[in-house]
């Protein structure tokens, strides 16, 4: 994997991010799926996508996880955006910076 996406509105409030499917893609178990703790261990370019109307993650998490990683790293936050609504608030802006984001770090 050349770089991550991190749509930080996918997680719990204790910051412990479950992901449906992470054996054999990510490799770590389920179990194992704290977001804050993966994204400490990763070197790979993250974008992180949070709403800052979002009430089931705290806004501050996305805050928490941008500055855990260790690798390059940017940070998009969606004005009135809810829980898992990013996409839906601003299509516009969410796919630029998307395809910024990886046409930065894929070469053709």
């Amino acid at each position: 994997m050349l770089y991550g996406i991190v749509d930080s509105s996918v997680g719990t409030r204790t910051g412990t991010g479950r992901v449906v499917c992470t054996i054999g893609i990510a490799g770590y178990g389920f179990a194992e799926a704290s977001a804050l703790e993966q994204v400490r261990r990763t070197k790979l370019p993250v974008l992180f996508i949070h709403g800052d109307a979002d009430t089931f993650v705290p806004f501050e998490m996305a805050g928490e996880l941008y500055d855990a990683a260790g690798g390059e790293k940017e940070l998009f936050v969606v004005p009135q955006a809810r829980h898992g609504k990013a996409y839906q608030t601003d299509p516009t802006g969410y796919e630029s910076r998307v395809t910024a984001f990886i046409a930065k770090y894929i070469r053709t």
